[in-house]
């Protein structure tokens, strides 16, 4: 059935604005046996031929659309398998019977789409090229005029949030370098478990089945990539290691005269200015009004797409016994991606993406200061991972963190509408992708938030490394009364131990409402966890947002906390009745009761939280309770005249 509706693509002729004058092979008229070359860069800017053969051809290999199988018995390919990269490298068949010159001739059937990791030979799935033309024909396609708050992004939000506290459960082990992450997911949903955060960290791909190729993200060190990968390759991204990131071409390139055509680089920039980090494919075909066809599988598959589009530059393919990539740098801007389908994207002369400022200060633990300026590409699914790494290279750009060290972070995140988050954070123990922990949750929720999806207007951030870990741990703690009257202040003492140092005291009091009443309660002393976690019990009206507003109010109150302090906190056995969001505290009890109905769900008991804060200089981890017991006439009992 598939050849019929490929045959039926190929007789109505070529797209509008298509090349009259290049051949293709329909899917109906490929053979097996039949060989012929792909084009593509193996280094540098130069395209080269490579040898291929059909060895098969599958229709409905998926609805409609069907997959011409080669093997490349090039010397190169048999070294290097199927390389990430080479995704839309167009490939040519010669007609039966006709002996061709390889890079020469021959009828264009389609990109090189598809391969399989870990295998011993490379055989290559060919998208067939009337489905990638076919693409062009919906180049004036204006957007759905649905919402572009759809359910499907906050999901991949909240999806890509999880992987991102399964990273931070692996790498850290102490509550203030993740806490943030669980308190925050716990307020925006409590329907995932563990396991299944678990999972949606967890790559499904399987080497044994044919996979579209990844496109190659150089992001840096190693060990960057292996921590990144499992936030980019669920959107087919492979994150992979250099010391440096791929950036601009050696001296002496000629960056402007280099032109996309079939064969050579497709870079998409993502982030550019004091690096360049760039996904990198292949062009597949050039319509004569200049029209771009490349990958031959989506890149996100949305349909709309407004991507930067640019030349590239290989600097060389990396062999790995997984699966090979091209390290790519992007040369010069070449206009947009327009269209991103299952069969391809499509690009155009036109700019139709847009872009933030970011600028990262840097101050090294010896007192150097440095600054670093990025744009960053506006794109709902990425811009929380991208402005993350512009902060992680940032600080890694010089030197390494120490092994031991603490960072001080503060940043303002805008966003369209106005809209702003600003916080201040102190990460002791922190490593590479600590910074990431803080950065990353707002941008990614405000971007792709269900109720209006907001742009990065810009960012900035300072972050100051200093040399050991300022973290302690409670030890103990003394109260100097347990019984006590309304209105009294309570004394505390808490001895906390330093990772590195020794047993310190640290003295703190709290004051109890004058018409607290009678009972018995719960002093709890503890960390900036603890507070977050308390907070959210006492007012879980807080967490039902309906607007984008009360979203942006709530990671502003989850970011607000400074690590560095100590809590001093006692749940108050009433607080009021919250309608909605709004707090209703001095209700008459008979208007209460009405109000808090089995019957009405808009209604909500909340209760007040007693807090003080003590500033330490130290990020303090653990907690400790006592039992007081509020009583007319105990201790601090003002005396009557």
């Amino acid at each position: 059935m598939l050849h019929l509706i490929l045959l039926l693509i190929a007789l109505a002729g070529p797209a509008p604005g298509s090349a009259a004058d290049q051949t293709i092979m329909p899917f109906d008229q490929v053979r097996i046996g039949m060989k012929g070359y792909g084009l593509t860069v193996f280094h540098g800017t130069n395209i080269e031929p490579f040898a291929v053969e059909v060895i098969s051809i599958v229709s409905d290999s998926t609805p409609k659309r069907g997959t011409i199988w080669i093997r490349c018995p090039d010397e190169r390919m048999q070294k290097s398998g199927p390389v990430q990269g080479m995704s839309g490298s167009p490939i040519y068949l010669w007609d039966e019977g006709e002996e061709g010159t390889l890079g020469q001739g021959g009828r264009l059937i389609g990109a090189f789409a598809f391969g399989y990791g870990l295998s011993k030979d490379c055989i290559v799935g060919v998208q067939p090229i009337e489905l990638m033309r076919d693409i062009a024909t919906r180049k004036d396609v204006k957007p759905a005029a649905s919402s572009a708050a759809s359910a499907g992004s906050w999901n991949a939000a909240l999806t890509t949030l999880d992987r991102l506290r399964v990273i931070a459960r692996q790498r850290h082990s102490n509550e203030a370098l993740t806490g943030k992450l669980e308190t925050l997911r716990q307020l925006l949903s409590n329907d995932r478990d563990d396991q299944s955060s678990q999972a949606a960290a967890t790559s499904t791909d399987d080497n044994r089945a044919p996979q579209p190729l990844m496109l190659p993200l150089t992001v840096g060190p190693g060990k960057l990539a292996e921590a990144l990968a499992p936030l980019f390759e669920p959107m087919g991204l492979r994150p992979v290691a250099g010391q440096t990131l791929a950036g601009p071409p050696p001296p002496g390139i000629d960056a402007e005269a280099v032109k996309l055509a079939p064969g050579s680089v497709l870079s998409i920039p993502l982030l550019y200015g004091d690096l360049d980090l760039s996904a990198a494919g292949t062009v597949t075909d050039v319509l004569d009004d200049g029209t771009v066809l490349g990958f031959g599988h989506p890149m996100f598959g949305f349909g709309e797409a407004a991507l930067p589009m640019a030349t590239g530059y290989v600097h060389f393919i990396v062999p790995s016994l997984d699966t090979s990539f091209k390290r790519v740098g992007s040369l010069h801007m070449a206009g947009s991606l327009v269209r991103d389908e299952a069969a391809g994207v499509m690009g155009a002369d036109v700019t139709t993406f847009t872009s933030a400022p970011i600028e990262v200060t840097v101050i090294h633990p010896e007192g150097g200061r440095e600054s670093y300026h990025y744009g960053l590409v506006n794109n709902r699914l990425l811009a929380g991972q991208l402005a993350a790494i512009s902060v992680l290279y940032s600080v890694m750009a010089r030197q390494e963190t120490p092994l031991e060290c603490t960072i001080d972070m503060q940043a303002q995140l805008n966003f369209s509408g106005g809209r702003t988050i600003a916080f201040e954070s102190v990460l002791p123990g922190a490593d590479i992708l600590s910074p990431a922990f803080e950065l990353m949750p707002p941008v990614l929720l405000m971007t792709n938030n269900p109720y209006q999806p907001l742009d990065v207007e810009s960012i900035k951030v300072q972050v100051r490394v200093r040399d050991g870990v300022e973290l302690a741990n409670i030890l103990a703690a003394r109260i100097d009364h347990s019984e006590v009257a309304p209105g009294a202040t309570i004394r505390v003492a808490i001895d906390i131990l330093p990772i590195h140092g020794t047993q310190q005291t640290i003295q703190g009091q709290i004051t109890l409402p004058a018409d607290l009443p009678e009972g018995d309660y719960q002093l709890m002393i503890g960390g900036a966890q603890q507070y977050r976690q308390m907070k959210m019990a006492s007012r879980p009206f807080r967490n039902k947002i309906t607007n984008v507003d009360q979203l942006a109010q709530l990671l502003q109150e989850n970011a607000q906390p400074p690590n560095n302090a100590l809590y001093l906190m006692i749940q108050k056995p009433e607080g009021g009745l919250a309608v909605g969001r709004s707090e209703m505290p001095l209700l008459p009890s008979s208007r209460t009761a009405i109000l808090a109905s089995p019957t009405n769900n808009l209604t909500m008991p909340y209760q007040d939280l007693l807090s003080q804060q003590i500033d330490t200089d130290l990020t303090i981890m653990g907690q400790t309770n006592f039992q007081i017991s509020v009583r007319k006439g105990a201790y601090g009992a003002k005396k009557q005249p």
